[in-house]
């Protein structure tokens, strides 16, 4: 029999104040999930006293590892060295990252997703750190949606100590899968599942959670709204 995922709430810095953030996760007995979107109060977060679940690479919507610009393929690099270390300063057992944003993207971006994610194995290895792969929607990434693209991914990494998916509801309806059919047919095992409707509106109570969790295969170690 399966363990229930930790329940997680998602949140970033501008849309609500922290210590209302903190009040909903002790209330509800929630997690967190912090984006690092550069305005993050870590000395907030460090004294909250509340678990943490993840850690965002919110900021790859601007610099990610295949977006044209060489310059800020190199600034993806070097940052997302710096989400991981917050993580792990934060003790954060993830840091969630994608591959890219937008329509105009480098060439060969699965092989600069390889390059790019490989250049965390050891570092996030060492921090006993997840890091967590999530596919967009083509509304919202020309390349680098197709959830089996990130499983791709993740087996060339090799690496399933470190990498792992996460998939997100409102994503996938973005891309065109029916849900249950598509969680009824996903044959790889998936640490997170976030919770939107499309075009990242809240979800709604009739989503087959309870079974779609139990289609994946292994355990899902993270439910986040």
């Amino acid at each position: 029999m399966k363990h229930p995922p930790q329940l997680a709430y998602c949140a970033r810095s501008l849309a609500v104040p922290d210590d209302r953030v903190r009040e909903i996760a002790v209330t509800w007995d929630l997690a967190l999930e912090l984006a690092d979107d550069g305005h993050l109060d870590e000395a907030f977060w460090r004294r909250a006293g509340v678990p943490l679940a993840t850690v965002q690479a919110w900021w790859l919507h601007e610099a990610h590892p295949i977006h044209p610009d060489p310059l800020l393929r190199e600034r993806a690099a070097a940052r997302i060295l710096e989400t991981l270390a917050l993580a792990e300063r934060l003790r954060a057992p993830r840091m969630l990252g994608v591959c890219g944003f937008g329509d105009d993207v480098a060439d060969r971006p699965f092989e600069r997703c390889v390059e790019f994610f490989a250049l965390l194995t050891s570092r996030a290895r060492d921090a006993g750190l997840i890091v967590l792969l999530e596919p967009l929607s083509p509304r919202r990434c020309s390349a680098m949606w197709d959830p089996a693209e990130l499983v791709r991914l993740a087996a060339l990494l090799d690496a399933p100590d470190v990498f792992r998916l996460c998939l997100d509801t409102g994503h996938l309806m973005d891309s065109g899968f029916e849900l249950d059919a598509f969680f009824d047919d996903f044959d790889s095992a998936v640490d997170e599942v976030q919770l939107k409707g499309p075009l990242s509106e809240p979800p709604v109570p009739s989503m087959s959670v309870r079974r779609w969790l139990a289609a994946l295969p292994g355990e899902t170690a993270v439910l986040s709204v």
